[in-house]
């Protein structure tokens, strides 16, 4: 986590002028600094300047946050919950598309649209299916109004990232937190660049099929990443078309199978997740039907405007054992309060 903190101090610093003003660069003559490069000269002023940075802003900003979350509805006696199986080892993030938008990369129902214009797809029929939350739908209409390459060349570039330069937002925090798996539905690679970042090594990568594999390889030295709908750079591990996840998702799909399995010996708390009538949302029904017992997941959900609306919805997702957390306002932010509230209720339980 240091040094996830310490690259947000740095993006952070500014000169500030005797009167107050910030400014973005110093010159002396015909050369300008940036006070970052001015500070790294005086080692001893610039963890100084850190250590006051988290003290003084940081992590009053985040507490301040945390606060205004747990303030509603049960967020507080989850977030206590949470906290302390966290702490215990036993949760696993489960990351979608939402953490992945601060690098750049488009939500599901944006890559499907961004799509669309190489096809000859009409994009109010792509749209209607997009509205009503089809988007295995969507995507299908996209499949049958192109062609394969194409759309796999699509799909590549769309949900590049280059390296660890270009992974932004809270995601970077994961590692920190949990350190021995992540798992996501998500196609692009940056999980993989934050975990390597964090620990300087590559984690062990299983996607598609693949994660079926993670029971008999999972062991106390090896950190996993459990990619459950595959690589967008590898079109044969990918789910995203009918056809794929009707393999992954059938009565013998390994992936049913695997998420099954996480689903009973892992506690979930979705991130970026709009947990609609999604696969992985079955999943964990039909697992609830047949482990009614099984243990409570978490989410972090956006609180919407009307109470009726939530009302409804927290129904629908505790009903399976998903326990939402609230938040109004930015996303990001939100994810950052609650995963740094994570990190410090972990580390004072080691």
């Amino acid at each position: 986590m240091t040094s996830e903190l310490r690259r947000l101090f740095d993006l952070d610093l500014t000169f500030l002028l005797e009167n107050g003003d910030p400014v973005e660069t110093v010159s002396i003559g015909s050369t300008s600094f940036a006070p970052l490069e001015v500070l790294q000269q005086f080692e001893d002023r610039y963890d100084a300047e850190y250590r006051d940075w988290l003290a003084s802003f940081f992590r009053p900003q985040q507490e301040e946050n945390l606060d205004e979350i747990l303030a509603l509805h049960s967020n507080r006696g989850r977030f206590e919950e949470l906290s302390d199986a966290v702490a215990r080892g036993q949760v696993a993030p489960f990351v979608g598309s939402g953490l992945s938008v601060p690098s750049g990369i488009p939500t599901w129902a944006g890559l499907l649209r961004g799509a669309v214009s190489e096809t000859t797809c009409e994009p109010r029929e792509l749209d209607a299916l997009l509205a009503s939350g089809h988007f295995e739908e969507a995507a299908a209409l996209l499949e049958a109004k192109s062609n394969q390459n194409l759309m796999d060349e699509l799909l590549e570039h769309a949900l590049k990232v280059a390296n660890i330069a270009y992974v932004e937002g809270p995601v970077r925090l994961l590692p920190a937190i949990f350190p021995k798996l992540a798992i996501t539905t998500n196609l692009d690679s940056v999980l993989e660049f934050c975990y390597q970042f964090e620990s300087g090594s590559v984690p062990e990568v299983l996607s598609g099929a693949g994660v079926a594999e993670y029971p008999r390889l999972n062991d106390d030295r090896t950190r996993f990443i459990l990619k459950l709908h595959g690589d967008s750079r590898k079109p044969a591990s990918r789910v995203l078309f009918p056809g794929e996840y009707e393999a992954a998702y059938g009565p013998r799909g390994s992936v049913r199978s695997a998420l099954a399995n996480l689903y009973l010996n892992k506690r979930m708390l979705f991130l970026g997740c709009s947990l609609g009538s999604d696969r992985t949302v079955a999943t964990l029904r039909q697992v609830h039907e047949n482990e009614p017992s099984m243990a409570r997941h978490f989410a972090l959900l956006q609180r919407p405007a009307d109470e009726q609306t939530r009302v409804a919805r927290e129904h629908q997702l505790t009903e399976i054992k998903i326990h939402p957390i609230w938040y109004d306002g930015s996303h990001d932010d939100a994810h950052v309060a609650l995963l740094y509230g994570l990190y410090l209720a972990k580390e004072a339980g080691a």
